[in-house]
This record gives structure tokens, C-alpha cells and sequence, in this order.
């Protein structure tokens, strides 16, 4: 099984809209993806931060796609990107 894992980093000052992504991009790229041969599951990680202990994230969220081969994902993606 492959992980293909999108970052999305965290740039100084810029806004990334992590409810949109969720709630309206996740979705609409579940529904392209899901469909296609080799699909096995997609996940998403917000990045925390956590100031009273002075840790910050590199990253304001993750994707992880799950497909058995490169190929599949390939053949799912490579369309919509």
C-alpha cells in the first residue's frame, strides 16, 4: 500500500482557511478519488501548536492518501491536479 502524504506548511503571514479545506475541498477530492481502482482511505491532521510550552507547527495540515500502488494513485490524481 502506498501513503501519499500532502504538507501543507505553515507560511508567515498567510491565512490557510483549514474549515474550508475540510469542509469543502476534502470532500470534493474524496469524491474525484474515491472511486477510482486502488483506493483504500484518505486522512487529514490539522497542526497544533501549543504556546504555553513555546511548540510550534511546521505544518497547518496533512493529507494522506491511500492507494495500493503508485500507479493507482497516479491514474486517480494526475486528472484533477
Amino acid at each position: 500500500m502506498l501513503n501519499y502524504t500532502l504538507l501543507h506548511r505553515e507560511k508567515e503571514d498567510s491565512r490557510f482557511d483549514f474549515e474550508y479545506y475540510l469542509n469543502v475541498h476534502m470532500p470534493r477530492s474524496i469524491e474525484l478519488l474515491s472511486n477510482a481502482k486502488g483506493f483504500v482511505k484518505v486522512s487529514v491532521e490539522k497542526g497544533v501548536e501549543l504556546q504555553e510550552y513555546n511548540i510550534a507547527s511546521n505544518y497547518v495540515a496533512m493529507c494522506h492518501y491511500y492507494f495500493e500502488t503508485i500507479e493507482d494513485f497516479l491514474n486517480a490524481f494526475m486528472p484533477h491536479a
